[in-house]
């Protein structure tokens, strides 16, 4: 099996013993499987044949980690390879490293630190200084602290003089990164924020910001903890001194590997780089930690009139633009921060928000057409910020009414002029909603009893023949409308009662039957609000399924009313929309419904009476055919031609008799 991992390359190409075999060989072990791991540190002494095998199985660690002590690392077995090692830390991790600190195998750890520039080998070297391991801790076992800080060491070096290779770079700041994130016995160890700052400057490199980001915040969770403990620990940031000092001409340092492109509305400019905007973010986390001493060795003002120009020169880049807007109201809304904001207003932050907040469309680049300035929402969201803040300024108190609250109103707009979340109380005394629901409710019972009759005459029903007397249907038929009259009756108290004491309505009202209201042509919108506020408060549903049931219903509204008496502002409905509209086309699908009524009525086949003598007599009954208009005219047709052809034969028998 540790044949087939350690496969050499050179030889001939087999997809069995270079890609199957490696993969199901990694996949047995690299998922903690018991027997294989164990067989690789202690051999079974009750095996009689444990003396010979021993010395074999001696061979089987080292052998693993051969495939390491190439010139060349083939990604793939590199993954095999994390696979095994990995699940042998899981089980094992104490004797692995027991194994690793052997003076005979100290070569392996250099042979990982060879290849760190593959991802999968740096993942390797991150669960080994982790150590994360399901092995219980024997008394007299070391922990292997020092071997793992040497190792972590050794990446730290590597990190700082290979910084003009970017995989090399990637992969340091990732083990980095995670060894933060799940670890404060390395926190002593990579505590070195200058040096962690020289290395982003000399790689450009955005990664290694983060590094930063996330030592800084390591740190301050860490602080916390201690304070929770001992309120009287305190913690100095003077490690990150020297990055607030060179952080303004780090934001104005150019990456020389990238130039400049082409944008996609036709502007050569220079990109803002992922770098910059990951020092925005550790500006921005620096000021959360809110650590007065270190807040106070930035230039600010430098920076908020860089990051000024920035907004204007990448005014389509979404991330500086909330990086600016948070960096802003984060200051303005702290007071201990009131030096900070001096610095800010003294740059004509007002002035700066007047000049570029216009509304107007500009052309921009090559642009055929044009458009708003890429800045005008993040200023307008920052003006709408300071709209309370700012207050004995004439030229902003003329902006606010002249630009801002226009545009406001318009933006504040609902959809069709309906508040898809309206917190008024419905109104129980509006004769149109009550009216609705009226029939709502005469439906939804007449419904009811035409089920529960239709049951009935099932039950009634016997297998042979079903009798039925036309005194007992004239009987059904004046019984059903009597229950209809006194539900009706009992209807209308109800909702005489309701509107006296004003209740909330809670009605149990049908979907199909909302849907028929909703689709009716005498339907206005007003009437649209109010069935959606009655489902706002009969359902009792998330705000986004609220929101969702409100567009549904807006939606089937305008969808039912496109023609012209109930056209959308705005929209122009199609001839079919409009014929649907018209009174002629309703009149035609009435007659249908009618011939499609009668039809069915006439599609009994016989009507049976009873006797005295109990006997039945089954009278036939001649059903006539209602055919449509085009049907008819061609009967008639027929009709007129058949004594036409009539008179031609008879003429044409007397031309042959004479």
């Amino acid at each position: 099996m540790i044949g087939y991992l350690c496969v050499n390359e050179d030889e001939e190409y087999n997809e069995k013993t270079q890609i199957r075999y490696p993969f199901m060989i990694s996949e047995a072990i690299g998922n903690e499987n018991g027997p294989i791991i164990d067989y690789l540190f202690e051999g079974d002494k009750q095996n009689p044949n444990y003396e010979e095998n021993e010395e074999s199985r001696q061979k089987f660690l080292p052998k693993i980690f051969d495939i390491l002590d190439r010139d060349y690392l083939n990604v793939t077995l590199a993954g095999y390879l994390s696979k095994v090692v990995c699940g042998i830390i899981r089980r094992r991790g104490y004797d692995l490293w027991r194994f690793l600190s052997q003076p005979e195998h100290k070569s392996i750890i250099s042979n990982l630190i060879k290849n760190l520039d593959v991802f999968h080998i740096a993942e390797i070297i991150e669960k080994l200084i982790i150590l994360d391991t399901n092995q219980e801790q024997q008394d007299n076992q070391t922990n292997f602290q020092d071997e793992r800080i040497e190792l972590l060491r050794r990446v730290i070096r590597v990190f700082e003089y290979k910084t003009h290779q970017n995989d090399v770079t990637d992969n340091c700041s990732h083990i980095i990164i995670e060894i933060l994130n799940k670890s404060e016995l390395f926190l002593s160890v990579l505590n070195i924020p200058e040096k962690l700052f020289t290395i982003a400057l000399n790689s450009s490199s955005a990664t290694v910001v983060s590094v930063i980001i996330t030592l800084l915040e390591a740190i301050h969770r860490y602080v916390q903890q201690q304070q929770d403990k001992n309120p009287s620990f305190s913690f100095s940031y003077h490690q990150f001194y020297p990055i607030a000092q060179e952080f303004k001409s780090a934001l104005l340092v150019d990456k020389i590997s990238i130039s400049a492109f082409n944008t996609t509305y036709g502007i050569s400019q220079q990109p803002f780089s992922q770098m910059k905007l990951k020092l925005l973010q550790l500006y921005l986390s620096i000021l959360r930690i809110n650590n007065i001493e270190l807040i106070h060795q930035f230039n600010h003002k430098g920076i908020y009139e860089i990051l000024m120009k920035f907004v204007i020169q990448y005014e389509f880049n979404n991330q500086l633009q909330n990086y600016f807007y948070e960096i802003t109201t984060f200051i303005f809304d702290r007071p201990q921060f009131e030096k900070i904001q001096e610095d800010f207003l003294a740059l004509n932050l007002i002035q700066f928000i007047i000049k570029y907040n216009r509304f107007d469309k500009e052309n921009v680049g090559t642009l055929n057409t044009k458009i708003k300035r890429g800045y005008v929402g993040i200023l307008s969201k920052l003006s709408y910020y300071f709209i309370n803040k700012i207050n004995n300024n004439q030229e902003w108190n003329q902006y606010v009414e002249q630009i801002l609250e226009p545009i406001s109103i318009i933006e504040n707009q609902y959809m069709l002029g309906v508040n898809p979340k309206p917190k008024i109380q419905m109104d129980t005394n509006d004769d149109n909603m009550n009216e609705m629901f009226k029939n709502f409710s005469k439906n939804k019972n007449t419904q009811n009893i035409q089920q529960s009759q239709s049951q009935v005459q099932q039950q009634d029903q016997q297998p042979a023949v079903e009798i039925e007397e036309d005194t007992e249907e004239i009987q059904n038929d004046d019984d059903l409308d009597e229950n209809i009259k006194n539900v009706e009756k009992d209807e209308t108290e109800q909702i005489q009662e309701n509107n006296s004491k004003k209740p909330e309505m809670m009605i149990d009202v049908d979907e199909e039957e909302i849907e028929k209201v909703i689709n009716s042509p005498e339907t206005s919108p007003k009437v649209v609000e109010q069935i959606i506020q009655f489902q706002e408060q009969t359902l009792k549903t998330s705000p986004q399924a609220s929101e969702i049931i409100t567009d549904q219903t807006v939606n089937k509204y305008w969808k039912a009313h496109e023609g012209l008496e109930h056209q959308e502002p705005g929209r122009k409905g199609s001839q079919d929309d409009i014929h649907k509209h018209l009174p002629d086309h309703h009149n035609s699908l009435k007659q249908e419904e009618n011939l499609k009524d009668v039809q069915e009525k006439h599609d009994l086949q016989s009507k049976i009476e009873t006797h005295e003598d109990l006997k039945v007599q089954v009278q036939e009954v001649k059903v006539e055919e209602i055919n449509s208009p085009e049907e008819q005219q061609q009967q008639q047709q027929e009709q007129e031609q058949q004594p036409n052809q009539k008179v031609e034969e008879e003429q044409e028998q007397e031309e042959i008799i004479s």
